[in-house]
């Protein structure tokens, strides 16, 4: 009776286990960015979404290396139906994974002519340092949104466009001008990358992104040692 008991505790860990990766192996389940995937936004291989500000390795992303300290804010515009909070993620040599920038807080839509806008923009301060070997926005999805993202901006200090991606209002909605911005075309034309992973960096203190990812294979880990040593058990109980 004992060993009945064991193996279905047992079965119901590993069970569980299994059921958390789905739930959790995505940190941009909920966010539809179809419309601004490419060789500058992907899913790596953390399952997070990246914009590339720029990349390592000579990539120069949507600004490049020398560039990147001008850039002081994200701008997501997406559908008039979105609902939730998203979280806009710095991950950057010197400010390494950073929750959100210049807060912690998860970024609340808000209403445009055309739809609504997430934006974590702060004309105060730039989370990126010209010259760092890689800098990215991730936009990440731990409040249960909806969102279908329809175009990205990032922005200058004083809220005007540096570069755009998809559809986005001529005027920034954040500077209240005319924007600068070269024509979204020259970077959507860049080609598809539905397939690229590429691996985000560790942080500078050499620990991963915050996300889902790992806890789930910890949990899978431990219910398949577990219902080893259930067998291992069972087998020694048999033999006496």
């Amino acid at each position: 009776m004992k060993k009945k008991v064991l193996a279905l505790v047992l079965s119901l860990v590993l069970v569980l286990a299994m059921a958390v990766v789905p739930a959790s192996a995505a940190n941009y389940d909920g966010i539809n960015f179809d419309a601004v995937k490419g060789d500058y936004v992907y899913v790596n291989s953390y399952d997070n979404i990246v914009v590339c500000v720029q990349g390592e390795d000579g990539d120069e992303g949507l600004v490049g290396q020398a560039n990147v300290g001008n850039v002081y804010g994200l701008v997501l515009f997406a559908t008039a139906d979105s609902t939730g909070a998203l979280h806009l993620v710095v991950n950057a040599e010197n400010n390494g994974w950073t929750n959100g920038f210049p807060t912690d807080d998860p970024v609340e839509p808000v209403a445009y002519d055309g739809g609504v806008y997430y934006s974590n923009y702060c004309a105060d301060a730039t989370p990126f340092v010209s010259g760092e070997s890689y800098s990215q926005y991730c936009p990440c999805n731990w409040s249960g949104a909806d969102v279908t993202v329809t175009g990205l901006a990032l922005l200058a200090q004083d809220g005007s466009y540096l570069a755009t991606i998809g559809e986005c209002p001529d005027a920034s909605v954040l500077a209240g001008g005319a924007s600068d911005a070269a024509p979204a075309e020259d970077v959507d034309d860049a080609a598809p990358a539905d397939d690229a992973v590429v691996d985000a960096p560790a942080d500078k203190d050499g620990e991963l992104p915050q996300t889902g990812l790992v806890s789930s294979f910890l949990f899978v880990a431990l219910g398949g040692a577990l219902v080893s040593g259930g067998a291992v058990v069972a087998k020694k109980s048999k033999e006496n």
